[in-house]
Parts: structure tokens; C-alpha cells; sequence
């Protein structure tokens, strides 16, 4: 039985003009180059967990619409695949841009730490958003649902489906190293130990 979440790859035009992850500028035009950014840098960059997933792009679009509101240039790029080796050299292109901040779904709670904590040290905030890295020192703020409270609630919605009934609940995940459904998962099992004592979790599937 599904307990977690399965990103879709659909080739999904977004409402704020263009393809999940095309370089969309929000306001005027961003900096480039390595040069040191200026003072009163307003250029921000948004790099996304995977091109062309339906939850991704309403976060861009309303990532634009704020970054438009308050006077700032959002770019917006995202990897092929949610995968931490395509994720990672875009961010550490970045370098070079220099933006103010980062805003970034990272797609690996570990393996991404090097470029975000590149990113930081070069003096830009960093920004999660949904995901996050088990290093709670690299971002400034981290921006994401309760997913724990998310798996437990799914467990509560099994037991009233089950009503007291026993039997074997799988739990299917994405991939190791995404802090949100590693969340979701961890609050199933332990909230079916409270409400079905007759449901008895055999792990965890990728």
C-alpha cells in the first residue's frame, strides 16, 4: 500500500511562462560572471529538485510572483531527473553568478551539503525549499510541510480503512536521501505501532 509519493516527469507548460526549469527571469535581467556581486545584489536563484513535475512548478510560479513583487530577479533551473549528480553542477555553476541567495529543493540530504555550503561561503543565503539537508547549519531558513505529521496522518487514514483488521503494510518511497517522504515514511510506521496494532509494517521500499 502506498505511503509515500511518486514524482511524475510530464512534459508540463506552467503558467508563468515556460517549461519547468527554463532559465525565467523575474524582473529585470540577472548578473553574471565572477565578478564579486554588487551591493544591493537582487538577483536570486532557484534551482528546483527535477524539471517537469506538476509540484515543482506551482513553486515556481509563486516563487516568481514574489521575487517580481519585491523588486528581485528570479532565475529558475532544475536537473533532468531527481538526481544529486545532475542537481550538483548546476548549483556549482552558480559560483560564478554570484547570486544573493539560493533557493534550492535539494535532491540529496548528504551528497549536496559541498555545493550548498560553496554557494554560502561565497556570502549568498541559502534558502531550502521542501527538501533539505540532515546539515542543519548550511541554510538560513529551511521552507517545508510537516511531513512527519504528513505519515502519521496517512497511518490514521490506514487504520480507519483497515478497521482493526491484521495484515502487512509496505511502504513505498522514492529514493534514498530525500529528507521529505524519508519523513513521511518514519511518521507512518511509528504512528501504525499507536493506531493498528494488528498492521505490521515490512519496511521500506525504493
Amino acid at each position: 500500500m502506498l505511503a509515500g509519493a511518486v514524482l511524475a516527469a510530464g512534459a508540463l507548460l506552467t503558467a508563468c511562462g515556460g517549461k519547468i526549469g527554463e532559465n525565467n527571469n523575474s524582473g529585470g535581467s540577472s548578473s553574471s560572471g565572477a565578478a564579486a556581486a554588487p551591493s544591493g545584489n537582487k538577483d536570486l536563484e532557484l534551482v528546483l529538485g527535477v524539471k517537469n513535475e506538476p509540484f515543482y512548478t506551482s513553486l515556481q510560479c509563486g516563487a516568481e510572483a514574489a521575487a517580481k513583487a519585491a523588486g528581485y530577479t528570479l532565475n529558475t533551473q532544475a536537473p533532468d531527473q531527481f538526481d544529486a549528480t545532475m542537481q550538483a553542477p548546476i548549483v556549482t555553476a552558480l559560483g560564478a553568478k554570484k547570486p544573493a541567495a539560493l533557493l534550492i529543493a535539494p535532491t540529496d540530504d548528504k551528497t549536496m551539503a559541498p555545493q550548498m555550503q560553496q554557494i554560502k561561503d561565497m556570502g549568498a543565503k541559502v534558502i531550502e525549499v521542501d527538501t533539505a539537508l540532515q546539515d542543519t547549519s548550511v541554510a538560513a531558513s529551511s521552507i517545508s510541510s510537516d511531513n512527519t505529521k504528513g505519515g502519521q496522518l496517512a497511518a490514521q487514514t490506514m487504520a480507519k480503512l483497515t478497521n482493526g483488521k491484521t495484515g502487512s503494510v509496505l511502504v513505498l518511497d522514492t529514493k534514498p536521501g530525500t529528507s521529505t517522504t524519508a519523513a513521511r515514511a518514519k511518521g507512518f510506521e511509528e504512528e501504525l505501532k499507536n493506531v493498528a496494532p494488528g498492521l505490521k509494517s515490512v519496511g521500506i521500499q525504493f
